[in-house]
C-alpha cells in the first residue's frame, strides 16, 4: 500500500465527518 492512499483514505474520512456532523 502506498503512504499517499492511506493519508487520502484519513482526510476523505476526516471530510466526510466534517460534512455528515
Amino acid at each position: 500500500s502506498m503512504p499517499t492512499s492511506a493519508a487520502l483514505d484519513v482526510v476523505a474520512r476526516h471530510l466526510n465527518l466534517k460534512f455528515f456532523e
